[in-house]
């Protein structure tokens, strides 16, 4: 087998599906065991019918379900708030909690080691479903480690946030603003990142096609005289002074 892959032409591909393979009959077994450890628990303690067999679910895929959401926050990029931001958290760390203190309750009728070996399962369980959302999870300040591109090419989206901000910009400057529920959907991002990124980048902010930039005004011409105006002092401007008439006689006789 590793022959095979040391041969291939994609050899990283053969080695993900082997790790995939191997987690998911690990998993496998591993919730089979938590599953029944804590369906026998409850039955021990007044559970039956469906509520005992649905209490091993809501423990074990509350996991699966709250590393799913913080995959999907990763993927979408940026930084959740407020109760967005600590639920999955919590939620993730109550259910490895509570599989785990479900498995060692089961066997700690039968001693310390009972204990151990009943909480393994569980334990492995919740590892294995982490291991593997931390393996597809984009990693932080991945985007400063990639290769600078040169200026004349455009920036490839580091994430969906940024190719979704991209998009955002593009159809204001195109005239024809994408519609929030539009922008989430064309992206899957929910609809309050959607309504962030149009506030990030307002529809006047961007100019729109068909309306060129405001020109530039022009240079003013200090005040002065015209640059074809005679230097004083010069023929030109001697020429330029019109000759006066000269006064009459009666007219100099009388003053």
């Amino acid at each position: 087998m590793f022959g095979d892959v040391a041969t291939s032409p994609d050899p990283e591909r053969h080695i993900r599906r082997t790790v995939y393979v191997t987690v998911a009959i690990v998993a496998g077994f591993a919730f089979t065991v938590s599953y029944a450890h804590i369906y026998d628990l409850g039955r021990q303690h007044g559970q039956h019918g469906i509520a005992a067999k649905g209490m091993p679910l809501s423990v074990d895929l509350l996991i699966v379900a709250a590393s799913l959401v913080l995959y999907i926050q990763a993927r979408a990029g940026g930084s959740p708030e407020g109760l967005a931001r600590f639920l999955p958290r919590l939620l993730l760390w109550a259910g490895i909690g509570a599989t785990v203190a479900g498995n060692v309750a089961y066997g700690l009728p039968y001693g310390s080691l009972g204990a151990v070996i009943s909480a393994w399962p569980g334990a492995v369980f919740a590892g294995l479903a982490e291991m593997v959302m931390v393996t597809v999870r984009p990693v932080a300040g991945e985007a400063d480690n990639h290769t600078p591109i040169p200026a004349a090419q455009p920036a490839v989206p580091a994430n969906v946030r940024e190719a979704a901000e991209a998009a955002w910009a593009a159809s204001v400057a195109g005239g024809n603003p994408l519609a929030e529920t539009a922008l989430a959907s064309r992206f899957g991002i929910p609809r309050s990142q959607a309504r962030k990124i149009r506030a990030a980048v307002p529809m006047d902010a961007v100019p729109a096609a068909g309306h060129p930039a405001a020109s530039t005004p022009a240079a003013v011409t200090p005040p002065g005289p015209p640059s074809d105006a005679p230097v004083p002092g010069s023929p030109s401007a001697a020429a330029a002074v019109p000759a006066r008439a000269p006064a009459s006689a009666n007219g100099s006789h009388g003053a």
